[in-house]
């Protein structure tokens, strides 16, 4: 084989070879923007004692935040539509909210998501206040270990 044709070979094979190659995996991605189940949510809110612990809750708050607020306004927007073009004219007077589309539904969902990206955003400030506090009484208690101890009514006799 001509040594040319074999480099050319060898060169087409890496450059196949590396488009075979896997993405690098989802946990790489989600490492930057860490989204947590409701689980471990429900765990870290009960048990968060650190304080990289309850900088994750804060910032699960901001982002829980931001969704709600975006999500509230697709409802807000879609009452408009439906208060112009009833989608379903007779059910409404009928079932109300209950039926789950209908200008009147709507607005209760916008209103409701826009509760709770109100609330998530007032949690996330409390949350940092928990981080400071748990930082604080860290560096408290390496002071305390760090600090000489007096002597003990024990070590008085010997």
């Amino acid at each position: 084989m001509n040594p040319a044709r074999a480099n050319l070979v060898i060169a087409l094979m890496i450059v196949f070879l590396t488009l075979l190659t896997p993405a690098p995996p989802s946990s790489a991605i989600t490492e930057k923007n860490p989204t947590l189940s409701k689980k471990e949510v429900k765990g870290l809110l009960k048990n968060a004692r650190t304080t990289a612990e309850h900088r994750t809750v804060a910032e699960h708050c901001r982002q829980n935040a931001e969704r709600l607020t975006a999500s509230s306004k697709k409802p807000a927007k879609l009452a408009v539509v439906y208060a112009k073009n009833p989608p379903f004219p007779a059910i409404e007077p009928k079932h109300g909210d209950a039926f789950d589309q209908g200008a009147s539904h709507c607005p209760k969902w916008a209103k409701l998501d826009a509760e709770q990206g109100n609330k998530a955003t007032k949690l996330a400030p409390l949350h940092e206040d928990m981080a400071k506090e748990a930082e604080l009484n860290s560096a408290n208690a390496k002071e305390l270990a760090t600090a000489p101890r007096a002597k003990t009514f024990a070590s008085i006799g010997k």
